[in-house]
């Protein structure tokens, strides 16, 4: 959730590309009584979502130019909406990454929307990038995916380099209450 320019985007979705996948099911044997067919391999697609229509434009030829838009698709609306935007289109339970890289406060309201619809599979991995960012740790996330009775099995703080630096000097901030300039969040459902 939060598209921006699309550099997660690019990234997510080649690595779909190459994610092994589960062989196809073999076909159905003559006059078979189902009428079903299976999708196969590369039936995953990465959706995302971006409030500002402008940033979902350059997205769009971003994705274009990586030869990458029939495998994703990109909402201009509010990361949060995207549940009940998807109600119905989606299969429940299918959702097994949520990344959230979008507006930092609206992380808790935004996960326990997507928690709610029913969407996401059991043991989805849920990652929040930017958690520790501007010398603030988004406590009502955090207390939020910590919670066990929340549904979750696990999660963890992975310190990290701030976006557009490269030196690894650039983790670490001692004017920071923990030390960190940045950092992710990953959380696994139960």
């Amino acid at each position: 959730m939060g598209t921006y320019c699309g550099y997660s985007a690019v990234a997510l979705s080649q690595m779909l590309q190459l994610a092994p996948r589960a062989p196809a099911p073999a076909p159905a044997p003559a006059g078979g009584a189902d009428g079903g067919s299976s999708s196969g391999s590369g039936s995953e697609v990465l959706i995302t979502f971006e409030k500002n229509a402008k940033a979902a434009e350059v997205s769009a030829r971003i994705l274009a130019a990586a030869g990458l838009t029939d495998c994703v698709t990109t909402h201009v609306c509010e990361a949060g909406s995207g549940a009940a935007l998807h109600a119905g289109t989606i299969r429940p339970g299918s959702v097994g990454l949520l990344f959230l890289d979008h507006e930092k406060t609206a992380y808790p309201a935004d996960l326990c929307a997507w928690m709610e619809s029913g969407l996401l599979a059991p043991r989805c991995v849920v990652l929040a990038d930017n958690i520790h960012f501007q010398d603030c740790p988004h406590e009502a996330y955090l207390s939020l995916v910590r919670d066990p009775a929340r549904g979750f099995a696990s999660s963890s703080f992975y310190a990290s380099l701030i976006e557009y630096t490269t030196h690894s000097e650039d983790v670490s901030d001692l004017a920071h209450p923990l030390h960190i300039r940045d950092g992710m969040e990953l959380s696994v459902l139960a």
